[in-house]
C-alpha cells in the first residue's frame, strides 16, 4: 500500500470523444484562457489539441454522471444509483 497523495482531476472533452485528464489546478487555468477565446493548437498532457474542438472543461463526477446514465442506470430521489429496470428500495431503509 503507498501513501502517494493524489490532485484534484478534471477532464477537457473533445469533439471527437477523447477525455483528457489533468490537475485540476492547471485546468482551471487553461479555462480561463479558453473562456477569454484562445484559439490556437496547445499542448495539454504531451497531446497537441486544436481548442476549437474542446466541447468543454468538467470535473470527474459529470461525466461519470453521464456515462452511468447511458449505460441505463438512474438516481433515485435519496441520491443512489440504480441499474436500468431495478426499482428503488432506499425509501425503506430511511
Amino acid at each position: 500500500m503507498t501513501n502517494e497523495i493524489t490532485r484534484e482531476q478534471m477532464i477537457i472533452s473533445l469533439r471527437n470523444g477523447i477525455e483528457i485528464w489533468v490537475d485540476k489546478d492547471k485546468a482551471i487555468e487553461f479555462g480561463e484562457d479558453w473562456v477569454r477565446g484562445l484559439k490556437a493548437t496547445v499542448k495539454l498532457e504531451g497531446r497537441y489539441v486544436n481548442t476549437v474542438d474542446i466541447i468543454g472543461i468538467f470535473p470527474v463526477e459529470d461525466l461519470e454522471h453521464l456515462k452511468k446514465e447511458r449505460r441505463g442506470m438512474w438516481i433515485c430521489k435519496y441520491k443512489h444509483w440504480h441499474n436500468k429496470n431495478d426499482y428503488c428500495e432506499c425509501g425503506r431503509q430511511h
